[in-house]
């Protein structure tokens, strides 16, 4: 097991670094996404238009 070998402290300080780096990956996505600028497989995403109705 990997917590055995590296002990609880490394696990306990790598853990809010990858907390942070999910939310920036996730606030990235939601700003790119709001923007318009969405990708995948280097194609935009187009966002559909509101039916209101």
């Amino acid at each position: 097991m990997l917590f055995t070998k590296l002990g609880f402290g490394v696990l306990a300080f790598l853990y809010p670094l990858i907390l942070l780096a999910n939310e920036v990956a996730a606030f990235q996505s939601l700003c790119l996404s709001l923007a318009g600028r969405s990708t995948w497989k280097d194609r935009d995403i187009v966002r559909p238009r509101w039916k209101w109705f």
